[in-house]
């Protein structure tokens, strides 16, 4: 069990202005605070969802993109919609298409395979496009790396409309057009629209703007879009969802609904999770592990019979994919715990075998969480190539970092959070050698994962009332998480499995005040803790409605003993990682040390609990008035390599167990011992 690092709001100076939020609760307006918004304009805004009304002919080469597809509809020339095999991009691609359907356009759409082509526009596809007779090409959610493919079908010619909202290299591609609002040159307020939000906007300015007609026909599949790609929920994002999360509800595609109803959403609630956690994973999935025009058929389906076998399709499909994902977290647990030199980097690179390209993502943003570092998993394929997915942590870009090393790889593309990459196997070392030389160099003490939290709040104050209140920040998402709350110094009252095991129902309870919550994930036999010790739980809530009766609900996204010493963990793990990678672990913890006694303790206590779950953080929390954090690591290391204890990754925790020996081990035969006393930080 290990414990993550939370991120308090910043204490101000002095307290806001009297009636500074004069019509907000108090707590609520902490909550703005807390997110920026610290003036009763903003709030205004925020909370009652105002459409900020940007032109579409704001975004730079819209008026050529525009004349030229007229142009094209007027001569009826063939048009293809390139898009990318993500929720984003499908949405997109049935949003430009169904639309130039619709006004008798000579229209196809192309997505790439994600295992075959992988992303974005590749010179074997403008070949079947030219063979098809294609003269312009639309691209969404993709296009804007793309030089020489686009190059490539001009020659051909064919010209082609680009409409993304990826960051930009140094060099536009040579199109009619380059839609896309992170241009330098593009005027447009709002830089964080999707792929399909900038598509939308194309649709609005081929509609002269007539962007409520369009809002009605498309606001439900641009939400799942918006949602799905984990844009910011600010400014013109937050109206759409908005918006979306209204229409969803009574939307006519009979795709979603048939979706909606096979994953058991009730779409009236305008719920976010509905679409984050329900939808878009299942519309995903069609295009990581099976095929993507399974998903595009789905958003175009008329016929509810087909609509409801295709929503089944899909979600048998998303049973796979979770399979898969715990498959190779466990691979990865169990490699980490066999070579725990590979999470001494600052950026971690797993690689393996037969692991799913199309679900490696979504399991690297478990590891980024698990290891609180940057990750970037690869998978080996056919033909000496690795392609993988990183995921990074708040003040890491993973995107510069991968960017550094561009010459070594094949392709690559992202965010400063999240990014796709692949590569030469024979690249792989150079490639982790120079990541690490460029995160030491931009982060010299990297940041970790940490949980952000919104406040404190007495167990008191749980109430439905205050939970109706917050649901007024909704619709909830990127920059607009879930209000994340800290149940301080609370008494541990029960702790009962549910789910089959999997989860915990924890009783709660602080002075005259109770509660029930429920940690998702967390199995008992994982759980360190017994009733009648205090804990400090970050959680959320909301109202849960049972047999007609609303009730406060609880859920714990993490949890740690009351006044456990967060800081020393860090600087003690920094201090290790630094050891292993061969510097001077003191620059982190200036006073470090190791001796045999620390490792006694250690060593006594696993004795005396094997097999032991708790990992290193429960052995801090256990024996930290004896031994620090940075020696228990130590000692764990020591006493692995001569052979003392095993370390084994288990059910997602490592799993400690003192092995049999009949003689005294040599612990100057660690080389973890020998790093050490080279460093002299040997007591």
């Amino acid at each position: 069990m290990r414990f993550i690092s939370w991120r308090m709001p910043p204490k101000k100076d002095s307290a806001p202005a009297p009636g500074q939020m004069a019509d907000l609760p108090a707590f609520l307006g902490k909550i703005l605070e807390t997110r920026g918004i610290n003036t009763p304009e903003l709030a205004h805004a925020f909370l009652t969802y105002e459409d900020p009304g940007y032109s579409p002919l704001l975004l730079a080469d819209m008026d050529k993109a525009v004349a030229r597809i007229r142009k094209g509809l007027e001569e009826n020339e063939k048009i293809l919609v390139y898009g990318d095999y993500d929720c984003d991009g499908v949405t997109a691609t049935v949003m430009v298409y169904d639309y130039l359907e619709n006004l008798g356009a000579d229209v196809l759409y192309y997505i790439p395979e994600r295992e075959g082509e992988g992303y974005g526009l590749n010179a074997a596809a403008v070949e079947k496009i030219h063979q098809a007779g294609v003269k312009l090409i639309i691209t969404v959610d993709n296009g804007i790396s793309a030089l020489d493919e686009i190059a490539l079908a001009s020659q051909k010619g064919i010209d082609t409309v680009v409409t993304d909202h990826h960051q930009p290299g140094p060099r536009l591609p040579e199109a009619v057009a380059v839609v896309d609002p992170h241009r330098q040159d593009c005027p447009y307020p709002d830089k964080n629209l999707c792929g399909a939000g900038v598509a939308y906007k194309l649709l609005c300015a081929l509609e002269d703007d007539q962007e409520e007609m369009l809002l009605e026909l498309y606001g439900d599949i641009l939400c799942v879009a918006t949602l799905a790609d984990v844009v910011p929920l600010r400014g013109e994002n937050r109206y759409l969802v908005r918006r979306g999360l209204e229409l969803l509800e009574m939307s006519q595609r009979e795709g979603l609904q048939a979706l909606a109803r096979e994953a058991g959403l009730n779409l009236e609630t305008h719920s976010s999770d509905n679409v984050t956690f329900g939808l878009a994973p299942r519309i995903n999935a069609a295009g990581r592990i099976g095929s993507v025009d399974q998903a595009v058929e789905l958003l175009l389906c008329q016929d509810p019979e087909r609509a409801a076998e295709l929503a089944h399709g899909i979600n048998s499909l998303n049973a796979s994919r979770k399979g898969m994902e715990e498959e190779i977290a466990r691979d990865i647990s169990a490699m980490t715990a066999r070579q725990p030199q590979l999470l001494s980097s600052r950026v971690l690179v797993l690689v393996g075998e037969n692991w799913n390209p199309g679900v490696i993502g979504i399991v690297a943003s478990r590891v980024v969480e698990r290891y609180r570092k940057p990750c970037i998993l690869l998978t080996r394929m056919e033909g000496g190539e690795l392609r993988g997915s990183a995921r990074s942590v708040e003040g890491f870009s993973i995107i510069n970092a991968i960017r550094s090393c561009g010459d070594l790889l094949e392709r690559f593309g992202g965010h400063p959070m999240a990014a796709g990459l692949s590569m030469r196997e024979e690249n792989l070392e150079p490639f982790r050698q120079r990541l690490e030389t460029v995160a030491r160099d931009s982060a010299p003490r990297m940041p970790v994962h940490s949980l952000l939290v919104d406040g404190v709040i007495p167990l008191s104050d749980v109430t439905l009332e205050q939970i109706r209140q917050m649901e007024r920040l909704a619709p909830f998402g990127c920059e607009n998480p879930y209000p994340v709350l800290l149940l301080w110094n609370v008494a541990l009252e029960s702790v009962t499995p549910i789910g089959g095991g999997n989860h915990l129902r924890l009783g709660l309870r602080q002075g005259s005040s109770s509660c029930q919550a429920v940690y998702f994930g967390m199995k008992q036999q994982n759980f360190l803790f017994e009733p009648g010790q205090r804990l400090d739980c970050a959680v959320t809530l909301s109202v849960n409605t049972y047999q007609g009766v609303d009730r406060p609900s609880v859920r714990i996204l993490s949890l740690r003993p009351h006044g456990f010493d967060m800081a020393g963990k860090l600087a003690g793990q920094e201090a290790y990682d630094r050891l292993c990678r061969g510097e001077d672990p003191r620059e982190a913890l200036p006073a470090c040390s190791f001796g045999r006694e620390a490792m006694s303790h250690v060593f006594r206590f696993l004795r005396g609990f094997t097999p032991y779950r708790g990992e290193a953080d429960g052995l801090y929390w256990s024996l930290g008035e004896k031994v620090d954090y940075f020696q228990i690591l130590v000692s764990l290391a020591v006493l692995r390599e001569v052979g003392l204890i095993s370390v084994i990754g288990e059910d997602g925790v490592d799993v400690i167990r003192v092995l049999p020996s009949e003689k005294k081990a040599d612990l100057t035969a660690s080389p973890t011992y020998q790093k050490l006393s080279g460093w002299k930080v040997v007591s």
